[in-house]
């Protein structure tokens, strides 16, 4: 019985380590991968940013019922917000990343 908790105690060791190793070396190299990542995402949300601004104008008409123009309005300008900010989080990421990839080539 000591024999075999001590062999499945040596598995789950090297199983630790097995596991924790990838990502001790990975990191270095990924930052700038994740940067660039974050990067993409926040130009990419440019697209949703520019589609809610003309569908605001779009909504904007003198024949369009002034409820409907408000719930347009509200919608538009909500997504507008919350993509305007967390564009602002992807590039805070990206820059955060960028400084710990310069950090790790020791500049």
């Amino acid at each position: 019985m000591k024999r075999l908790k001590s062999a499945i105690l040596g598995v789950g060791i090297i199983a630790g380590v097995l596991g924790f190793a990838p990502k001790l070396f990975a990191d270095a190299t990924s930052h700038l991968e994740k940067a660039a990542a974050y990067e993409q995402k926040a130009t990419d949300l440019d697209a949703v940013i520019a589609e809610h601004k003309a569908m605001e104008k779009a909504g904007m008409t003198d024949k369009t019922p002034a409820s409907t123009r408000q719930k347009m309005e509200k919608h538009c300008d909500a997504i507008i917000a919350a993509t305007t900010k967390l564009q602002s989080e992807y590039r805070s990421f990206a820059a955060w990343h960028k400084l710990q990839a310069n950090e790790e080539k020791g500049k």
